[in-house]
C-alpha cells in the first residue's frame, strides 16, 4: 500500500478553535486578541496566554511572519508523510503584539534552505470541504 492510500490526518475543530479554521476556509487568518492587554495569542483558548484575562476577540491579521524555530524529520511522524520526507515543522512568529506563534510548514524551501528570521507570508492548502490548512512560504522581496 502506499503511503498516499492511508488516510491523511486533518485538525478536528474545537469549539475554541472553530472561528480560527472558519477564516481559514475563507483564505482569511484570524486569531485571538486580548481585550485586556491586546495581546494576540495562539493556539485558540478559553483565556489569554499572557495575562489569563477570559475576554477576547477574533482580529485578522496579517500573515506575515518570520521563522523562529524549526526541525527537519527525517523519519516520518506520522506514516502518511513518509513520501514527503525529509520535512520541515517549522515554528512561525507573526508580526503582531503579542508575537503569536505556530506549528506549521514551508512549502516549496528545502529543510536545509531554512533560516532563523527568515521572511514568510501565508498560503493556504485546502485539504477538505471543512478544513484549510494555514501555510507559509518565502516571503517574495
Amino acid at each position: 500500500m502506499s503511503t498516499k492510500e492511508l488516510v491523511r490526518p486533518i485538525p478536528v475543530p474545537t469549539s475554541d478553535s472553530k472561528p480560527f479554521w472558519e477564516s481559514s476556509k475563507k483564505h482569511s487568518l484570524e486569531l485571538q486578541r486580548c481585550r485586556s492587554c491586546a495581546k494576540f495569542y495562539f493556539p485558540p483558548s478559553y483565556g489569554c496566554a499572557h495575562c489569563g484575562n477570559i475576554d477576547n476577540e477574533w482580529v485578522k491579521i496579517s500573515g506575515k511572519a518570520k521563522v523562529y524555530s524549526w526541525c527537519t524529520f527525517q523519519v516520518p511522524f506520522v506514516q502518511y508523510f513518509a513520501d514527503d520526507l525529509p520535512y520541515a515543522a517549522v515554528v512561525v512568529e507573526f508580526e503582531e503584539d503579542g508575537g503569536p506563534r505556530m506549528l506549521s510548514n514551508v512549502i516549496d524551501v528545502k529543510p536545509d534552505d531554512i533560516e532563523i528570521d527568515m521572511p514568510l507570508e501565508i498560503v493556504y492548502e485546502d485539504v477538505s470541504d471543512e478544513i484549510t490548512l494555514v501555510k507559509f512560504k518565502k516571503a517574495s522581496k
